[in-house]
């Protein structure tokens, strides 16, 4: 393996980590955040869907 690609693994490691650790961070302090956007986006698309079909 070449020094220059082990760069970039480190690299993405390291997003990789603090992506997990912001993520974890966030469910810690505010259990049901994720969840509930996911409900939320789940319903937009279900309005938007709905509202193409009533406009055809």
């Amino acid at each position: 393996m070449m020094p220059a690609n082990l760069g970039l693994l480190a690299a993405y490691g390291a997003i990789a980590v603090v992506t997990l650790a912001a993520m974890g961070i966030v469910m810690l302090r505010r259990p049901g955040a994720i969840s509930r956007k996911l409900r939320t986006d789940r319903r937009l698309e279900a309005d938007e869907i709905s509202r193409k079909s009533l406009d055809a």
